[in-house]
């Protein structure tokens, strides 16, 4: 061994002005703290000091020793007296006691970074609830907004405006002439074909209470449907009212419905041919029968028969569901003003091969005088079926 002044009392590595010059130790200095790592030796490690039994690393890490000397009576016991173990002494805590605020400083931080980390995930989930929250929130405004313009767009002032401005005929490329006759008529409930029974035109349509027409144009894509009378939702008068050839018109009511216009197209009209059917069909109440095959498909006007009133229900099958522009006809036999929705005859009703009739008052099929022509489908369909229009 070297000279031991020269030496590390701690590692042996070499002195300059004492101070270890490989571990940095002050061996000029020999307090209670470099005594204590003395006395534990120079070598020993934590690891091979955490290697040791388990039991020999759970002494207890205090002792208390009680003296209690016999003491006379009035005499004062002497205070308990704590022994703590020498330095160096192994605990439970670590192989050293004095590693302990150490091992407390590890366990909280430890704990602090296990903390945040709970605290971010805490923020996390909070934020995801608010902003799920948020646009709950803002969906539910949005669709009451939007409920709230469909009802005034669709009831209110919105949705009249829109339909005093739109027209159905800007993106039709087909015009009628500007000039023509004037020609007026107030045409009783029946079915009527433009071209044949009313002249090509612009017109203005009115009506008296309980009177209505619908117009159905197959070739132009329009579509219209009047009510005349008092009622909240009746019109007054149709304004502009395009009716090009082809279109059909059914009138319905007790009252007439008037046709007005400055610029017919008489001269473009077709003459009408006589019906070749001359027998009439009596179909009772209750009764159903189907034409082409009770009676033969054609043109007929429709009277009430029956004691009161009633209604009469025309079908064909789901492909030709719609066909009718009226499929339930409201009949009376003697209408009044108390329902002036109702009539007593149907005029010019065009009944296709197939057609189902059902009634609950009796009726009378009469062939009309005169008929656009003999393609019954193809004048529903809008087609050029009718005589001088091929």
């Amino acid at each position: 061994m070297g000279n031991r002044k020269n030496e590390c009392s701690l590692c042996g590595g070499k002195l300059r002005n004492g101070i270890c010059m490989e571990c940095g130790m002050d061996n000029r200095k020999c307090d209670d703290m470099y005594t204590g790592v003395l006395n534990r030796g120079q070598y020993q490690t934590r690891e091979s000091a955490a290697k040791e039994p388990q039991a020999q690393g759970q002494r207890e890490e205090r002792q208390e020793v009680l003296q209690q000397p016999e003491t006379s009576p009035g005499e004062k016991q002497p205070l308990k007296q704590q022994v703590y173990p020498p330095s160096g002494t192994r605990t439970a805590a670590g192989p050293y006691a004095s590693a302990g605020p150490y091992a407390s400083l590890r366990s909280n931080s430890a704990a602090r970074r296990g903390n945040k980390g709970r605290s971010g995930l805490m923020v996390f989930f909070l934020g995801m609830f608010i902003l799920i929250v948020i646009l709950c929130i803002v969906g539910v405004s949005q669709s009451h907004e939007s409920d709230s313009y469909l009802e005034t767009d669709t009831q209110g002032e919105n949705y009249d405006d829109f339909m005093e401005e739109y027209d159905p005929y800007q993106y039709i490329e087909d015009q009628i002439s500007p000039i023509g006759d004037t020609w007026e008529q107030a045409l009783p409930a029946g079915l009527y074909v433009v071209g044949t029974d009313i002249p090509e035109g612009e017109y203005v349509i009115t009506g008296e209470e309980g009177s209505s027409c619908a117009i159905r144009d197959v070739n132009h894509a329009v579509y219209a449907s009047y009510s005349f009378g008092t009622e909240e939702y009746d019109t007054d008068a149709a304004q502009g009212q395009k009716l090009f050839a082809g279109t059909l018109v059914s009138v319905t009511g007790m009252n007439p419905v008037a046709f007005s216009t400055q610029n017919a197209q008489t001269e473009d009209m077709t003459e009408k041919m006589a019906n070749p059917l001359t027998e009439s069909v009596e179909i009772e109440t209750g009764t159903e029968v189907v034409v082409g095959q009770d009676f033969p498909a054609g043109v007929y006007d429709i009277e009430s028969t029956g004691a009161e009133f009633g209604l009469l229900e025309m079908k064909l099958d789901e492909e030709k569901e719609g066909l009718f522009l009226d499929s339930v006809l409201l009949l009376e036999t003697n209408p009044t003003q108390e329902n002036p929705n109702y009539f007593s005859s149907y005029k010019s009703m065009i009944l296709p091969e197939g057609t189902k009739i059902t009634t609950d008052i009796s009726v009378r099929l009469v062939p009309s005088p005169e008929i656009s022509g003999e393609d019954y489908m193809g004048i529903y369909e809008n087609t050029t079926g009718y005589e001088g229009q091929e």
